[in-house]
């Protein structure tokens, strides 16, 4: 497990940005694979929520010395670099919806404010995808947090050996 840290300015960042992400209303989608599976509790969960999954995008890419893709990259392209999905989570499963990218590999991140936020692992999307993790009767694969890749290259390796990983396991 890593600590993500976050300065102040990045902290704000991902408040501003989950203002925005709200906004556009993100996690409202009718669309069904893109539909929330719970709903929000309430406008102050919704918030909390969005901060942290901001937060811990930040957080990987700082670690890895990647770029962060901002708010303008919902399913289109990776949330760092070139290939990185990030997914905050308050569970002990990385979750794979049909809308992930084949070639990308997804971090799972954890923690309950932005000073506590873990990297607990990652794992490929299309190693993911296969019958053991897969949830009977829906398009859906539950990664358990122990499954996970921990290994971390020092961060000048960290964009290639990501890329690799994600391009040889498709």
């Amino acid at each position: 497990m890593t600590l993500l840290k976050l300065s102040d300015q990045d902290q704000l960042l991902a408040i501003k940005a989950a203002q925005v992400l709200i906004e556009r209303r993100i996690g409202e989608s009718a669309i069904p694979e893109l539909k929330r599976v719970k709903k929000w509790r309430s406008p102050e969960e919704r918030r909390r929520v969005m901060v942290l999954s901001c937060g811990a995008e930040i957080g990987v890419a700082r670690l890895l010395s990647l770029p962060w893709a901002g708010v303008d990259s919902f399913k289109d392209m990776a949330d760092v670099g070139d290939n990185i999905e990030v997914r905050w989570t308050a569970s002990d499963y990385l979750i794979l919806r049909p809308t992930d990218r084949e070639g990308d590999v997804c971090f799972l991140v954890t923690g309950g404010t932005l000073n506590d936020l873990r990297l607990l692992g990652y794992y490929p999307v299309t190693k993911g995808r296969v019958d053991k993790y897969k949830l009977e009767n829906e398009e859906v694969w539950f990664i358990p947090k122990a499954d996970l890749y921990t290994y971390m290259p020092i961060k000048r390796a960290a964009g290639a050996f990501i890329g690799y990983l994600g391009a040889h396991l498709v």
